[in-house]
């Protein structure tokens, strides 16, 4: 793969996300990224040749397409990276920045967060891996329960924020390999020994390929739906004109059985019957939904292994002398409801 692809598909997402235009002169460009690009292939031919030539390139690819009077429209960009391909970490950061020894390392020049696993993070109680086309990603925290802050907010609000996600597989050497782009498409909570050996709650992140992830445009608005319509489309029972990948179907589907869950418990916590503690920005019940066996564990995304709960029950559940106990009576309950 050319470096300068690379370098130049960097610096387009940067102008991208600096300017929150997705149109770029040439000039612009180089105003931007001269320097970067001099310090970066010192010796080699001027830095305007080689732009001129990368922009072509680009357009041949359909991932830039020029507008005129020296105007090109960033449309299709692809990953900076190759896949498969091993880089040298420290290469990587002297490039683009990022925490050299996190996990979880955020560029704060470029759009980019990058990812990083491999079998060392297992003496930190991580445990990453696939699950089909999903990667389980653990977020980051050694000692103690795991929060949604810092680099773990970073993963799940990327798209929000303007940041690309980039995944990759630590080797030997201080070597990693790029194993793809990819997007936040859920998390879920779960029971892992920390570094000390000590049980805590983990954040797990689903991360799906780059594209696939959302819910479908088409998908139905459920504002004013019934609770049968909800049922039917959090089962797989209606389809609204297709979608196109297999993981948006997933991702869809697991949001419609949030979407069932809330409604069905309409603002009261299935756990102690009381009505939910506070309404989130939207002014809804804030309800937490809990599947009851858990999805690390082989458990289905599906109405009939989902409550509604209040924060307090749902922290009960999992951090509660009786947690176990307390679950048991949840699936029991749950076997009852007429859904």
């Amino acid at each position: 793969m050319s470096v300068w692809r690379e370098a130049v598909r960097a610096e387009l997402s940067r102008f991208r996300a600096r300017t929150g235009r997705d149109t770029v002169t040439r000039g612009e460009l180089l105003r931007q990224s001269l320097d970067d690009l001099e310090a970066r292939f010192p010796g080699s031919e001027t830095p305007e040749q080689s732009l001129s030539r990368t922009l072509q390139e680009l357009r041949d690819r359909d991932e830039i397409e020029f507008r005129g009077d020296g105007e090109y429209a960033i449309t299709e960009l692809a990953a900076p990276f190759e896949r498969g391909t091993t880089y040298t970490r420290s290469r990587l950061h002297d490039a683009y920045g990022g925490m050299r020894q996190s996990g979880i390392a955020p560029s704060a020049d470029y759009p980019f967060v990058f990812l990083f696993y491999g079998a060392a993070g297992e003496q930190y109680g991580y445990d990453d891996g696939f699950r089909g086309d999903t990667f389980v990603y653990t977020g980051e925290g050694q000692v103690g329960d795991m929060e949604m802050t810092h680099g773990n907010r970073v993963v799940r609000d990327h798209a929000e924020d303007g940041r690309r996600l980039y995944l990759f597989e630590n080797a030997d050497g201080g070597e990693v390999t790029f194993v793809g782009e990819y997007e936040y498409g859920d998390h879920f909570r779960q029971e892992m020994d920390d570094a000390n050996g000590d049980r805590r709650e983990a954040v797990r992140f689903e991360l799906v390929p780059a594209g696939a992830s959302g819910v479908p445009d088409d998908a139905p608005e459920f504002d004013d739906a019934d609770l049968t319509d909800l049922y039917e489309h959090a089962t797989g029972g209606e389809t609204t004109g297709g979608p196109t990948t297999t993981r948006s179907t997933s991702y869809a589907r697991s949001e419609s059985v949030r979407e069932f869950a809330r409604a069905y418990a309409d603002g009261v916590c299935e756990g102690c019957d009381e009505p939910a503690p506070f309404r989130d920005g939207d002014g809804e019940p804030y309800l937490e939904v809990h599947h009851l066996h858990r999805r690390a564990d082989g458990g289905a995304d599906d109405p009939g292994n989902v409550v509604a709960l209040c924060p307090n029950c749902h922290r009960r559940r999992h951090h509660g002398a009786d947690g176990d106990t307390f679950n048991e009576e949840l699936k029991a309950y749950a076997e009852d409801r007429p859904y």
